[in-house]
């Protein structure tokens, strides 16, 4: 699979992006992290989430090195796997607010063999953030693009060992017209008429939203306006 993920969301009826039923983050979204709370990969983990869902809409991620999140009535718990190479991946557990927990869980993998280091790091860090802002979108609300009805196929194999990866779900709210091949959460990104590249090799800014991402997230969230739309303030 292009993103590694294998979701594992029971009685699940929303399709991209939202569930009538889903809620919704408000205020800032608390991430806390189980171990490995100062390692390289959280770093990666800031700079991605920046740089994607924050740098368009008002969604703000703040942080604590630690399980649970102190004060936080509701909040995503990071536990880790160890990978062997740098395709590495990660699973959320729920779409948007847990609705019968405090905690979203999510693990994510980590890799520190040879394959992950030296001339493989840029590689590693890559499709980790990718993997990231794929996961992080879940906890968003946001559920794989491939699975809308209006899904253009592609010949895509998309079949994670359940068999229904490429599975319709209808009941959804739909924040963009039409199907995006390009999506971050789309498990065909990259199709290169032989496999999906959710991350190519040597690429960079693998996290990157699509413009259907872009759109979906702002309608859901509202949109971050940058400086120069801003009202003019006073002195």
């Amino acid at each position: 699979m292009p993103n590694g993920d294998d979701e594992q969301i029971a009685a699940v009826t929303q399709d991209l992006f939202l569930g009538p039923n889903l809620t919704k983050w408000s205020g800032p979204v608390p991430i806390c992290f189980n171990t490995r709370g100062t390692s390289s990969e959280v770093e990666w983990m800031k700079n991605a989430l920046k740089n994607s869902w924050s740098a368009v809409t008002p969604v703000e991620f703040i942080y604590s090195p630690t399980c649970p999140f102190a004060g936080q009535a509701h909040y995503i718990a990071v536990s880790w796997f160890h990978d062997s190479g740098w395709g590495v991946g990660g699973v959320m557990y729920s779409l948007g607010v847990n609705p019968s927990s405090a905690i979203n869980d999510l693990t994510l993998g980590y890799c520190d063999t040879t394959d992950c280091l030296g001339a493989h790091l840029v590689d590693y860090a890559e499709a980790f953030k990718e993997t990231v802002v794929h996961e992080i979108g879940h906890a968003l609300g946001f559920h794989h693009e491939q699975r809308r009805p209006d899904y253009v196929t592609l010949d895509c194999p998309l079949d994670d060992g359940t068999g229904d990866q490429n599975g319709t779900v209808s009941g959804g709210i739909y924040l963009t017209p039409d199907y995006d091949p390009t999506s971050v959460m789309s498990y065909c990104r990259g199709w290169d008429g032989t496999q999906p590249l959710g991350y190519q090799q040597g690429y960079q800014g693998a996290d990157r939203l699509s413009y259907g991402d872009t759109h979906g997230a702002q309608v859901a969230y509202g949109a971050r306006l940058p400086y120069w739309l801003l009202p003019a303030i006073s002195p």
